[in-house]
């Protein structure tokens, strides 16, 4: 058998995926939607990524947990990809009653919808600022040598490094540039996958 290597790709559009699986076990849904657009493989990117994913992150506690009630943790990820394209990805995922998947999945595109026309709030950068500025201090005590060594070894940039020094030029107007950039492309794709 000959095995050939592919890279990942991610496809553009809008990429929908339904399975209903026979017999399973569990009652609810796992969902998981992805966003994703090429950008610049940089630190300062890699921190605007984040911000993006602790404001969807935050909203989602409040419109799908508190308000709809619909699932008791939305996991809200977002990285850089550096190959094969430098690639931007905020990826959404929860487990809900699968009556609720799509009620849940308009909520999840509304708030991102809103981040896009009005933008973040000046209180959520300055509460995730003084979040990340704690985290990344004590990060800085303890810095991992082994992935700063694994990451040179792979000729990877060591963001965590620069992060902290980046936090005083984060603004309302970079976050939401950087969500425009992401959820404006129609780059989406949704899997859901429930009991039959």
């Amino acid at each position: 058998i000959k095995l050939n290597f592919k890279e990942s790709v991610l496809r553009k559009g809008e990429v929908n995926l339904r399975y209903k699986a026979p017999g399973l076990l569990s009652s609810k849904a796992s969902v998981t939607r992805i966003y994703h657009n090429k950008t610049d493989y940089t630190a300062m990117n890699n921190l605007l990524a984040k911000f993006t994913s602790y404001i969807l992150s935050n909203r989602y506690l409040k419109s799908i947990r508190e308000e709809k009630g619909g699932t008791y943790h939305v996991g809200v990820i977002s990285f850089l990809s550096r190959n094969p394209a430098p690639t931007a990805s905020v990826e959404i995922a929860f487990d809900t009653d699968p009556v609720l998947v799509d009620e849940l999945l308009n909520v999840v595109q509304e708030d991102i919808q809103n981040l896009v026309t009005y933008g973040p709030t000046e209180n959520e950068i300055s509460e995730i600022k003084l979040y990340l500025e704690k985290r990344f201090q004590d990060r800085k005590k303890n810095i991992s040598w082994n992935n700063i060594i694994s990451n040179a070894l792979q000729n990877e940039p060591f963001f965590d490094l620069e992060e902290l020094s980046l936090l005083d030029k984060i603004n309302i107007q970079n976050v939401h540039q950087f969500a425009k950039s992401i959820f404006q492309t129609n780059n989406k794709m949704t899997f859901v996958f429930e009991p039959q």
